[in-house]
């Protein structure tokens, strides 16, 4: 079952309820609902085994990062290893 709407991303073990495109707002706000950014479900599910892998999708950037940061996504020290 898939549930949304919700303003909270809540992966179950049967059921996927999905988060909110708009993130933290007045509703969620007045309602009490504790802050949680713009996040998305996504999901793997298999035909006999249901859903087998939970992906929250992010939807703006990583605190502390700007979109001008040059550094690589990964990195690799390439004389630490030893032949």
């Amino acid at each position: 079952m898939v549930i949304g709407h919700w303003h909270q991303y809540l992966p179950l073990h049967r059921t996927m309820v999905n988060g909110s495109l708009k993130g933290m707002d007045e509703y969620a706000y007045s309602n009490n609902f504790g802050y949680e950014p713009p996040i998305q479900a996504l999901w793997l599910q298999h035909p006999q085994h249901g859903i087998i892998m939970h992906l929250p999708v992010y939807l703006e950037p990583h605190a502390g990062r700007s979109n001008n940061d040059t550094a690589p996504w990964v990195t690799w020290k390439a004389d630490s290893v030893k032949p």
